[in-house]
């Protein structure tokens, strides 16, 4: 089979069973099972094809088994998260700092059947902005750790990034603090929307003790994230991610259409939602004329490919992208704003390995890969989906 067919198929097996044709399964070749199971840990899809497939007889045993067994270590994850997340909002809230749980931490404890079903690898929360810094010491002096040292200062990241440094707690869940949910206009190669965050701290509920954005503010988040930060390459589950929360949640659409007519996430939105109706089933509702004209045929069908890209690739296939998009000019601006964090770091005795020099050395190690992996016609066929991708959502 080929891979854009398989991808397909993948993305199909993130619904339920009974919109699987079992010919299609019986079709599949021991080494395309094989790249599924690959496509699948390296998403971490593989508790929730154990749960959607336990029971499937035309999928390999031996997949079968492999997926249980990751939903029993996941289980285990899940709890060991939730008592991290508990610690780190205790600690902040005697510390007097609000924090909001972002994505993974809410659906999983509430919207998905069972917390093992949506993995997580770090634990995200929403601080504000004149407070993060003190939340960033205040876990330090409760033991948490910096999982990388920093080239800049803590106010000097905030410029660059929507979060800081991850903090590594006592139950070794790394801990990112969000200042905002995506990154500011002029951080990528594409436009991103605007972000009204006093209006969603405003609206977030609390669950459980626990502080989340409202369902419909979470939704955007998903989609934007999903779309603009990543350009798809976050992987799959956001398609489940969106059925499941659909599945849980009344949202107020002329409402969300318009929010996203307005602040430019429409196209995406479109996209993903029609992508999760018709791979893992989401209910949603017709789309309005407001939303706009569906995505070209193009980006349609290279969605697929970007949900399941290749991430080793992900930085090579990046950079021929910007140069795809710009010339050597949008080459040099993207390589301009990874140097702009070593040029705001002065260089200390011994720190060959960050600052300006850093980056140089930085430069040379990204330019090797990049033109060793330019020789590959998959890295390039992903260079042009990213490319093709930024153009669109860039209008």
């Amino acid at each position: 089979m080929a891979r854009d067919d398989l991808i397909l198929l993948l993305l199909d097996l993130l619904g339920p069973a009974s919109r699987i044709d079992p010919d299609r399964l019986r079709a599949l070749s021991p080494a395309a099972w094989r790249r599924i199971d690959h496509w699948a840990h390296c998403h971490w899809l593989m508790p929730l094809l154990a749960w959607r497939h336990g029971e499937t007889a035309e999928i390999p045993a031996e997949s079968r088994t492999v997926w249980r067994e990751a939903t029993q270590r996941q289980a285990a994850i899940a709890l060991n998260q939730r008592a991290a997340l508990q610690h780190c909002f205790g600690e902040l809230d005697r510390s007097g700092i609000a924090a909001i749980a972002l994505k993974g931490a809410w659906l999983a404890w509430h919207v998905y059947p069972a917390p093992a079903l949506r993995p997580m690898t770090d634990i995200d929360l929403l601080i504000e902005p004149d407070a993060i810094v003190a939340a960033f010491d205040c876990l330090q002096s409760c033991g948490y750790r910096v999982g990388k040292p920093l080239d800049v200062s803590l106010t000097e990241h905030m410029q660059l990034e929507k979060h800081l440094p991850p903090l590594i707690g006592p139950h070794g869940v790394p801990v990112e603090l969000h200042h905002r949910l995506w990154e500011p206009q002029g951080r990528l190669d594409h436009l991103t929307p605007s972000q009204d965050l006093p209006a969603l701290r405003r609206r977030a509920t609390t669950v459980d003790g626990f502080a989340y954005l409202a369902p419909r503010d979470a939704l955007v988040h998903l989609i934007v994230h999903a779309a603009h930060s990543h350009r798809l390459e976050c992987g799959p589950r956001v398609l489940v991610d969106l059925a499941m929360l659909l599945g849980r949640h009344e949202i107020d659409w002329p409402v969300f259409w318009a929010d996203a007519a307005q602040e430019g996430y429409a196209g995406p939105a479109r996209l993903l939602l029609e992508l999760s109706a018709a791979h893992v089933g989401a209910a949603i509702p017709p789309i309005p004329e407001e939303a706009g004209p569906p995505p070209p045929s193009a980006i349609r069908a290279a969605a697929p490919r970007l949900l399941v890209q290749d991430s080793e690739a992900y930085a090579s296939s990046s950079t021929l992208a910007a140069a795809l998009l710009g010339g050597p000019a949008g080459l040099w601006q993207r390589l301009r704003r990874r140097r702009s964090a070593a040029e705001a770091a002065p260089v200390t005795a011994g720190a060959i390995g960050g600052g300006y020099l850093g980056w140089f050395g930085w430069f040379g190690s990204r330019l090797r890969r990049t033109l060793g992996d330019a020789l590959s016609p998959a890295v390039w066929q992903q260079s042009r989906d990213l490319a093709r991708f930024s153009r669109w959502i860039g209008k």
